[in-house]
């Protein structure tokens, strides 16, 4: 198992203390809002990484968290572990002030780590958008021992062009990669503390992300590359998922917004259960967000190790009891802590992606349609809904459509029998399937 930048490609992260603008720089860089920016300090916390380009050239741009040297909580402990690791992997860092705030005695401490980094370091001052402003106070950071800085203002774009001009001159060739590879990105989500970070520091043998106990640790969505044999795995880290009478804080309405964003972007979804809570209502809320977003999806039911008056057989059927759509996706059984079956989780996800992306022959289809129309819900003397054809018409998840003698005689019944009969004859076991009705031209509705 390697680990990988997406395609050997070179890395830039963004490094600097507390709401200096890191985020927001980034956001600016990626042309997306990836990274939550809030007046808040700690509200980034995870490395939080994006390809992306500039003048035609692709890098890996890291988003950290704030350095503090003052803060000695735990959850900081770990932010600076995660700096570290993020300027030991970069080929380029952007040491990020505060033009604002002037030049403080944190910024001199971390020029002088960032010195011993032995790194190419571009010295960015932010928050600049005032020319005489920024002439009065830029002098001040020539103290850092650092190159000429560049006054910018992320917010309002000033100077951010300038910067990544010289950036891409220096940046490292890329890496070719060895052999085409398969992409699929996997956005991991729960509520909190089911075991999300811990799921890919597990496949990484390593603190990728903050793991804490306390729920609500991983704020940001966090993308992390991962090749396994040939294919290769964008994880995305989300926030914990929870009900809306439970969120309190502006941050956490920000984290929520992100974890949708990261569904959507998604093309298969990894959904993490508390195995010793079981299936609670906000785990089936959150199975419905994924699979209404046409998700295919993989269930695991984390912290397996915790359960010994159980068994797997046992288990699914309380699982399928409570909802029993989940019998058309795959269950499985992990532990982050131990490692049991994490990589079974990316076996299910290459198949499942794999099934979404199947692509079926309309004489097959319509061979599949012409044997149920005497059947089930389509009998003679249940209604009068007649089908005449079927086609697909698309994947991810897989669409078809259905010309029918009248759309007002559709009932769920109908609905479920034909996605039954797809999935028994065609597979498509671990996706949903869109079914798309219309009335053929020339009957009578």
């Amino acid at each position: 198992m390697a680990k990988v930048s997406s395609a050997g490609l070179p890395q830039v992260a963004i490094v600097g203390r507390p709401n200096v603008g890191k985020s927001s720089l980034f956001n600016r860089i990626t042309r997306t809002r990836k990274a939550i920016v809030y007046m808040e300090m700690g509200t980034t916390r995870d490395r939080v990484s994006q390809e992306t380009s500039f003048r035609d050239k692709k890098f890996i741009l890291t988003d950290t968290g704030g350095f503090s040297s003052d803060d000695t909580t735990p959850i900081f402990k770990m932010v600076k572990e995660q700096i570290r690791k993020a300027i030991d992997e970069a080929d380029i860092l952007l040491f990020v002030c505060d033009g604002r705030a002037g030049l403080t005695a944190q910024d001199l401490e971390l020029a002088g780590l960032l010195r011993k980094a032995d790194k190419k370091i571009f010295l960015v001052v932010n928050k600049l958008d005032n020319k005489r402003f920024e002439e009065e106070v830029i002098l001040d950071f020539y103290r850092l021992g650092l190159e000429e800085p560049y006054p910018v203002s992320a917010i309002h774009d000033i100077g951010v062009s300038e910067l990544l001009e010289d950036v891409v001159a220096v940046l490292p060739t890329a890496r070719p990669e060895e052999k085409k590879s398969v992409h699929i990105k996997v956005a991991i989500v729960g509520r909190p503390n089911v075991g999300k970070s811990s799921f890919i520091n597990r496949l990484f043998k390593e603190e990728r992300v903050i793991v804490d106990e306390v729920p609500g640790t991983t704020r940001d969505t966090v993308d992390t590359y991962f090749r396994d044999g040939d294919t290769e795995y964008v994880l995305i880290d989300t926030a914990g998922l929870r009900h809306k009478k439970k969120v309190k804080e502006a941050v956490d309405v920000y984290s929520i917004m992100r974890t949708k964003e990261a569904v959507l972007r998604s093309d298969a979804c990894l959904v993490l259960i508390d195995g010793f809570d079981g299936l609670v209502v906000d785990d089936i809320r959150i199975l419905d967000l994924v699979l209404s977003a046409g998700k295919c999806c993989v269930l695991c039911v984390n912290k397996w190790d915790l359960l010994k008056n159980s068994t797997q057989p046992k288990y699914k059927q309380m699982i399928y009891e409570r909802a029993s759509f989940i019998e058309r996706y795959p269950v499985l059984f992990t532990s982050t802590k131990t490692g049991y079956n994490v990589y079974g989780a990316l076996k299910a996800l290459r198949e499942v992606t794999a099934n979404a992306s199947f692509g079926t022959t309309t004489h097959g289809l319509n061979k599949l349609l012409n044997s149920l129309k005497t059947k089930g819900p389509f009998s003679p003397r249940r209604n009068n809904l007649k089908c005449s054809y079927i086609i697909q018409i698309g994947v991810r998840p897989p669409a078809f459509l259905l010309f029918v003698n009248d759309t007002k005689l559709i009932s769920e019944e109908h609905h479920n029998f034909i996605e039954n009969s797809l999935r028994k004859n065609f597979g498509f076991f671990g996706t949903p399937i869109k079914l798309n009705f219309k009335r053929q031209k020339g009957k009578k509705t």
